[in-house]
């Protein structure tokens, strides 16, 4: 018990306390929102990525099976949320919308500080950033068509991607990774101290996107999604990280990355597409705020009984 408190401790409650100011200062003087996305969306995160993945002591040809586990997961979190909705009797908004806040996790605002913090190693950020890049990309095309319900062409969605500045990150790191091309030192400090940014401002920043959230009647559909997304996420995590055959720090980053809580994208698209924007914005919230007692849970699991993984 006392190793379950100290995750809490000394890592969700950081998450929680960052996550819970930037809440209730939300609440209180009403922020432009754009002032605090776009910074991290076209500054922090591409330097995070690119610092991350270069110094990574890890193989290029790794990335890819992490691409393979982020769209397995994302596939059967898929079909088990399909036929939920389905045994629901949902309307077809209300079930993509279901969908996909059981399918989409938050990989980036929360999942990056969290793994950072447990694990402060560049190899295991880099997992990270691969799992929510390959996520992202699905976020944007498929996720947006699908909520959207043919209101977006492919060629808008393909568009939309495109000005997604993480993807080209990841690509030019990959790029100097590959080419073993040196980085000037000054430019190398430079974007680590703009990369060190990234936490405290990503969770800032979710605290306030859900301090966004009006809260309504009828949770019982916000339940079953939260519970879907925070239970079953790591179990079947658990199954794909065996399939693949992952272990040590690799499966403990993948494990925990499956658990969780439901990503703000997904009600971002569910908003800008009119699919049930309320639910959307509800199950968010509340697997958020669930998630705090079940990813401590799912980190001691994937500390103490890693031999299972």
């Amino acid at each position: 018990m006392s190793g379950l408190f100290r995750i809490f401790t000394h890592v969700i409650f950081p998450v929680l306390f960052v996550i819970a100011t930037g809440f209730f200062l939300q609440k209180k003087f009403k922020f432009d929102f754009a002032t605090l996305t776009k910074p991290l969306f076209y500054v922090l995160s591409p330097c995070l990525i690119f610092t991350r993945v270069y110094e990574a002591p890890l193989p290029l040809r790794q990335y890819g099976l992490f691409t393979l586990f982020t769209i397995g997961l994302i596939a059967v979190m898929g079909a088990l949320a399909f036929g939920v909705s389905m045994f629901r009797g949902f309307t077809p908004s209300m079930r993509s919308a279901f969908i996909l806040s059981i399918m989409l996790a938050n990989l980036g605002n929360y999942g990056i500080p969290v793994i950072e913090l447990l694990f402060n190693d560049s190899y295991a950020t880099s997992i990270q950033v691969m799992v929510m890049i390959s996520q992202g990309i699905i976020t944007f095309t498929f996720g947006m068509f699908f909520a959207s319900r043919g209101q977006l062409t492919f060629k808008e969605s393909v568009k939309r991607t495109l000005s997604y500045p993480i993807i080209y990150a990841i690509i030019v790191s990959f790029i100097f990774k590959g080419f073993q091309i040196p980085i000037w030192e000054p430019m190398w400090i430079t974007m680590q101290r703009i990369s060190y940014a990234f936490i405290p401002i990503a969770l800032f920043t979710l605290g306030a996107q859900l301090g966004r959230i009006h809260l309504t009647k009828g949770m019982g559909d916000v339940i079953i999604s939260a519970g879907c997304r925070l239970i079953l996420g790591p179990c079947i995590g658990f199954c794909l990280i065996k399939l693949f055959n992952f272990h040590g720090l690799v499966a403990q980053v993948l494990f925990i990355s499956s658990s969780l809580p439901s990503a703000v994208n997904s009600a971002l698209v569910a908003v800008e597409m009119n699919n049930e924007p309320k639910f959307a914005s509800q199950a968010v919230f509340f697997s958020t705020l669930l998630s705090f007692a079940t990813v401590s849970l799912t980190i001691f699991v994937a500390k103490n009984w890693g031999a299972l993984l």
